[in-house]
């Protein structure tokens, strides 16, 4: 059985708090401010692994698996590539044999510098159903050798 006085008790107790207003906050009170490293003792590998679809290729990966080949794939808006990457750094038409654009693998990325674009890189990833090109970094995947794209 309730007392009789704890029914206005609480019932003052909670508008006092609702029409009070905090305590101001002393600034010098709070510890200092840092930069979060959220990723830090991280290796690149685990950081982009959690990304990217397979396993990221490295540098001597890349060049064994696409130096000399015909490369074709598609991308995420259904439209289609077909290319070889030769030993020479050009990139040509399978069909033609013209000149595509310049490439280069360096730091385990396949670059390119197509006309009347800008330069960009890719991380590259295989896995058993292909390969899969993302922007550098393992953000966005931006083609696929497995077609169509599905994420």
């Amino acid at each position: 059985m309730r007392a009789w006085w704890s029914v206005p008790f609480c019932l003052v107790l909670v508008s006092g708090c609702l029409n009070s207003s905090p305590p101001p906050l002393d600034p010098a009170t709070l510890p200092p401010t840092e930069e979060t490293r959220d990723w830090d003792g991280w290796s690149k590998e685990e950081n982009l692994a959690g990304r990217v679809k397979g396993q990221p290729m490295s540098s001597s990966d890349i060049e064994r698996r696409l130096i000399g080949r015909v490369l074709s794939g598609c991308y995420p808006n259904g439209d289609t590539f077909s290319e070889i990457l030769g030993e020479d750094g050009v990139v040509r038409d399978p069909r033609s044999g013209d000149a595509l654009a310049q490439y280069q693998i360096r730091a385990d990325q396949l670059c390119f510098a197509y006309p009347n674009r800008p330069p960009a890189c890719y991380t590259v990833s295989s896995d058993r159903r292909g390969l899969y090109f993302y922007r550098a970094g393992g953000f966005g995947l931006v083609a696929s050798t497995s077609c169509p794209i599905s994420e």
